[in-house]
């Protein structure tokens, strides 16, 4: 019975729950977009990651391989990350990713070690900024640990196919720079030894062979809030509107009878006399009385008797006293 009193209300009163309506729409709509651009608040940002081994033709994965090649390929893959970032490197990057060369922002390598100690905390608002601004910027994080011939390349871009695109750019970039350094060192002439001079031994070495760890991996990081924070605002500043359209005239009018009744208790003859039902001035609310006859309301319908008709007729103590 509540429900249906309060649903009464909100239909009597359809030009307020209209005003709401508009103000929560408004309100769902400023909480995602920026009015009156309507640029989305969120910052959407794509993001991709992947891993290139630096490993020998016969994979160390399936031969094993002692400490010694192990502490060369690490180092190895060190200076592949360092020919990653540079700007050689990037041109190769922008040609195999269909991105301009200008646009790509490369950074690293990294390491366990030097691990990015001349990084300074920004102020909120410079951070603020520099968020705004990179999602117009493709980037890309070398990081190579020590020990390990692992190089993780990690890519952001405006959308996560870019961002994987990007990524996979990477390792064919370094791949076609391996190749082409093994060919250039296969047409290297070996020049022969001197007569009386013999060769020390020497442990071949087996070569490299650059290895993707599985495709990039990416996604979209900043995104899939928007729509449910406009339905949360939209429901919220409409069960506020409602339950301030339904509350309000019942608290006023709640306040005006609480101010009838003070006046009441403080002087009895200053509100009108009630009209019963004989056509009389009983003030039969305000002084406690009857009317003469009853209205049908749970009386018996008999008349009153002379005393009290007289009684009646005549101002007394208020039962509320």
């Amino acid at each position: 019975m509540e429900l249906v009193s309060i649903l009464r209300d909100l239909w009597r009163r359809k030009l307020s729950v209209l005003a709401v309506f508009v103000v929560a729409l408004l309100v769902a709509i400023a909480s995602a977009y920026k009015l009156p651009s309507m640029q989305p608040r969120s910052v959407e940002l794509g993001a991709a990651s992947s891993q290139i081994l630096i490993d020998s033709p016969a994979s160390t994965l399936v031969q094993g391989a002692d400490s010694g090649q192990i502490t060369t390929l690490s180092t190895r893959a060190l200076v592949f990350a360092q020919y990653l970032s540079s700007l050689e490197a990037r041109n190769d990057i922008a040609r195999a990713s269909g991105i301009p060369a200008r646009a790509i922002s490369l950074s690293g390598p990294f390491s366990n070690d030097n691990a990015r100690v001349t990084y300074q905390p920004q102020a909120s608002s410079e951070r603020a900024n520099d968020i705004a601004k990179e999602s117009d910027v493709y980037r890309l994080l070398f990081t190579a640990q020590e020990g390990v011939p692992i190089i993780t390349v990690t890519s952001q871009a405006p959308t996560a196919d870019a961002a994987v695109r990007l990524a996979r750019a990477a390792y064919v970039t370094l791949q076609r720079y391996v190749d082409k350094l093994q060919i250039q060192a296969e047409s290297v002439p070996v020049k022969p030894l001197p007569k009386g001079v013999s060769a020390a031994p020497v442990t071949p070495d087996p070569g490299v062979k650059v290895r993707q760890l599985g495709e990039p991996v990416g996604g979209v990081i900043g995104s899939g809030n928007g729509k449910l924070l406009m339905l949360v605002a939209f429901i919220g500043v409409m069960l506020i509107g409602c339950a301030v359209i339904t509350i309000l005239p019942g608290m006023a009018r709640h306040w005006r009878l609480l101010d009838k009744a003070e006046l009441l208790l403080d002087d009895p003859e200053s509100l009108p006399p009630v009209v019963g039902a004989g056509g009389r001035g009983d003030d039969a609310v305000r002084l406690g009385g009857r009317t003469r006859w009853a209205n049908g309301n749970g009386g018996s319908g008999a008349p009153l008797a002379p005393d009290e008709a007289d009684a009646g007729t005549k101002p007394r103590a208020s039962a509320w006293r």
